[in-house]
């Protein structure tokens, strides 16, 4: 199950013309076409050969706009909820990660209204990668990431009096764990980002891994995922990887039942990962 949402680096993006830009897009049509004529169910894929170092060097080295206005959102939806259920209440929160692969900010979205958080993945590359990151110090490089949460008051308070490579170091749970596998109503706050719509290119399987982490939140707790829109595949160093083809009611159906008071936008760029390709932010409550 990698959680892995292949996103092309925001650099080289910037400098292409728009004749190589083209180019990309009919190249990426017809690996996405490709991708969806060879189906692959997750149990499909071999997400050993998943190189978490190269998807951090194409997708996180720099704070893209679309991460920045994801964390904007997070930050607040999470702050506005931990101010509701009150300090003592959120102390004792147990909050889980639902396919971490190879990104960390979802976790900062946690670590000040947790006590625990838990990064659940399934390849061993990418656990292997989360737990250096956690043992040594997370690279330097997500302190830009840090810093956009500090623009959020509650964080920028947080962090002012909590070394957050301490924190994440201190309460960083990692399991290798598949999200088809959750524990029902185990945790109190969750994130599931890129995860679900880039596991397999069945709409069946998607569905069913929305459903599988809602359902592994308490009842009445918040959530955030984000999924990546009109994706039909990543490519991670020598490898293609696969993903299923979704958009913004897609995201809304299947939470449709399983999750209240949810709410799906999508995420505006001026530079997009792949010609085409977008962003959806859910906010919400497990019901």
């Amino acid at each position: 199950m990698s959680v892995l949402q292949g996103r092309a680096n925001a650099t080289k993006m910037a400098v292409m013309s728009s004749r190589a830009f083209d180019r990309a897009a009919r190249n990426d049509a017809a690996r996405n076409d490709a991708a969806r004529n060879d189906a692959a169910r997750n149990d499909q894929v071999d997400w050993s050969k998943l190189d978490a170092d190269a998807y951090v060097a194409d997708n996180y080295r720099t704070l893209r706009d679309d991460d920045q206005d994801v964390i904007r959102r997070a930050a607040a939806f999470f702050a506005a909820a931990a101010a509701q259920a009150g300090p003592e209440t959120t102390a004792q929160w147990r909050a889980v990660d639902v396919g971490t692969g190879s990104n960390l900010y979802p976790a900062f979205a946690m670590l000040p209204f947790a006590r625990s958080v838990h990064l659940l993945e399934y390849s061993r590359t990418s656990v292997s990668w989360l737990r250096r990151q956690r043992e040594r110090g997370f690279d330097p490089m997500w302190d830009t990431f840090l810093d956009e949460f500090r623009n959020t008051v509650e964080y920028k308070t947080h962090f002012e009096q909590c070394d957050a490579r301490t924190e994440f170091r201190k309460k960083a749970k990692i399991q290798r764990a598949s999200v088809f596998k959750l524990k029902k109503a185990n945790w109190d706050l969750g994130t599931m980002f890129f995860s679900a719509c880039s596991l397999s290119t069945s709409t069946d399987e998607f569905a069913l891994a929305v459903r599988k982490f809602v359902e592994a939140l308490r009842p009445g707790a918040p959530f955030v995922a984000a999924f990546m829109l009109n994706s039909g595949g990543y490519q991670v160093g020598d490898h293609w990887f696969p993903a299923v083809v979704i958009r913004e009611a897609d995201v809304a159906a299947a939470l449709s039942g399983i999750a209240a008071r949810f709410d799906v936008q999508a995420i505006d760029t001026t530079t997009p990962m792949r010609p085409g390709v977008g962003m959806a932010l859910a906010t919400g409550y497990a019901g």
